[in-house]
């Protein structure tokens, strides 16, 4: 009997276990799935990640998915403008320029109350009435009655959304400063804007009751 020599052909071989993901890349579930590229601002440096992390600056919320791009606390309200009649106080913004890539805005209204001296100031949200609240607030806008004559009041608009709490950063508020004196003399207003003014305006106005029936002022606070 005759045996014939068979030629062995090299055939490829293949792996029974996934290959883990190369730096840039992650994989989010276990199993034979593709590697996806790490959403926008965060990053992975080993192989084999099961998650990227976010670069500095940038956060996921606690029901943030891994497979969602970290985000950041938004800009500060643009625009703020304010109305007066002769009970109250309405004041207007737009939204922030920077919405840090998120859509769960709100907007919190603080306000502080202070003496002849800089540091002699109190919040002062329950002495004053707010329509329709100081906190959460969804809309660009509220309304602020009940003021007190011969007093100063800072206001202070801060946008944030689900990281804000997150982040160390300070604050960036847009301020309105209002001071009131009942008894045709002054009320005087000054706008400005922390760590982003380059524009300050302030107005005197005689008056015959706590405020102008009819005045309405709108300032453009531009950043640096």
């Amino acid at each position: 009997m005759t045996w014939s020599a068979h030629r062995l052909t090299s055939c490829p071989i293949v792996s029974l276990f996934p290959s883990a993901c190369r730096p840039g890349f992650y994989k989010a579930y276990a199993g034979n799935i593709k590697c996806s590229k790490c959403p926008p601002h965060s990053f992975s440096y080993g192989e084999g990640a099961s998650i990227c992390r976010c670069e500095k600056g940038f956060f996921r919320a606690e029901k943030d998915p891994p497979t969602m791009a970290c985000t950041r606390p938004p800009s500060p309200p643009r625009n703020l403008m304010f109305n007066m009649n002769d009970t109250c106080l309405m004041l207007e913004w737009l939204p922030p320029s920077d919405t840090g890539g998120r859509r769960d805005l709100t907007y919190n209204v603080q306000c502080k109350r202070c003496g002849p001296a800089t540091n002699q100031c109190q919040i002062c949200e329950e002495e004053l009435r707010f329509l329709p609240r100081p906190l959460g607030l969804t809309n660009a806008t509220v309304t602020i009655t009940d003021f007190s004559s011969h007093a100063n009041y800072t206001f202070e608009i801060e946008s944030l959304n689900g990281v804000s709490d997150m982040s160390s950063f300070p604050r960036q508020v847009a301020i309105i400063t209002v001071s009131t004196d009942q008894g045709g003399e002054y009320v005087e207003f000054a706008i400005f804007h922390t760590n982003a003014a380059s524009q300050i305006f302030s107005a005197a106005l005689t008056i015959t009751s706590l405020f102008l029936s009819c005045c309405s002022v709108e300032i453009s606070i531009n950043r640096n």
